[in-house]
């Protein structure tokens, strides 16, 4: 078999309820000159079972023994792939027919980009487009009204608004963007580190304005411990990022943004009886920012009898969510 144009990575651990029509997505591209790595974390076999059905070489399985971490088994299968172009795909995700064809025609013919976009549908656990959601999820980073085309720097676009959609949207050149730079302490953020060291390499973006592939939301993605592990990788990432002379500019958006994290994550342990730990995010947060009044008042309320705190903190975070939820 020679070696292949582009490679489309897909990352699985502990399920594979959706990984058989994520597989399809990409089988059924007009683009046919491509590999599909599933690498499967953790040690478990969920992979296999789906995989049994399928009989194209352009599929191959890595298999990690023990629990890697979503950035490090992402980072393992990148690096192993044969391609000169890499699409990341999560396992609940989706490609529209034409996401390969259309992302990889700009990268082939300039040199100076590094990577290309596309903006993407929200659909529910059964693949329905949420509309209401698939133009919020555009509006609020900004692509309904980015221009089609080249841009360059990519720091905005990049790290500071997070208009590039790593995870579900984009393609990259493998040999233009220096994978190690990237950090596996980036967690569940891996998208938002991986659009910094796009950024870092100094080359283009091409955005290609269409909803070209599907990110999915469902129950499964909303577990306590996935809540945590989101918002210890968010601190790290924004961290990094405010230390990093090139994006003096927006520093303040990245302390702001780590202090938001950090408070979030003290309610979310507050939220879960740890008052404890909650303390100890509050008191970090306050480290930071003696001003933090919002910080000095969590730390007052992690005093208070867990039967006081809990509902009210689990009360306010639903309804927090709930004005997100509605684009408020």
């Amino acid at each position: 078999m020679s070696v292949p144009v582009v490679s489309v990575v897909i990352s699985i651990y502990r399920r594979n309820r959706y990984l058989g029509r994520a597989l399809d997505s990409v089988l059924r591209q007009t683009f046919r000159d491509l590999e599909v790595i599933v690498t499967e974390d953790g040690g478990s076999d969920c992979a296999s079972e789906v995989l049994a059905a399928y009989h194209d070489p352009r599929i191959r399985l890595i298999r990690n023994q023990e629990n890697r971490g979503a950035a490090a088994n992402k980072l393992k299968a990148w690096k192993a792939a044969s391609g000169r172009f890499l699409v990341n795909l999560d396992d609940d995700d989706l490609l529209h027919p034409e996401f390969v064809e259309r992302l990889l025609e700009p990268l082939v013919a300039n040199p100076e980009l590094v990577v290309s976009f596309c903006d993407y549908f929200v659909i529910d656990a059964e693949g329905r487009v949420n509309a209401e959601m698939s133009e919020f999820a555009s509006r609020s980073r900004g692509r309904d009204r980015l221009a089609p085309g080249l841009h360059r720097p990519l720091y905005e676009l990049g790290p500071v608004n997070m208009t590039i959609p790593f995870a579900v949207g984009c393609m990259w050149a493998k040999e233009r963007l220096d994978l190690d730079l990237f950090r596996i302490e980036s967690g569940p953020a891996y998208d938002l580190f991986m659009v910094y060291v796009a950024a870092k390499s100094g080359l283009g973006a091409y955005y290609v304005k269409e909803k070209l592939s599907y990110y999915r939301r469902h129950g499964e993605m909303e577990s306590v411990q996935g809540l945590l592990r989101i918002g210890h990788a968010n601190v790290f990432c924004n961290d990094l990022f405010a230390a990093d002379p090139d994006l003096a500019p927006w520093r303040d958006v990245f302390w702001k943004r780590a202090s938001d994290f950090r408070r979030g994550l003290a309610a979310e342990y507050l939220r879960r009886g740890d008052a404890l730990s909650a303390r100890i995010w509050f008191k970090e947060a306050l480290r930071r920012d003696a001003r933090d009044v919002k910080a000095a008042l969590g730390v007052a309320v992690s005093r208070l009898p867990a039967f006081v705190t809990t509902p009210a903190v689990k009360w306010i975070t639903e309804r927090r969510a709930g004005l997100r939820a509605s684009g408020r």
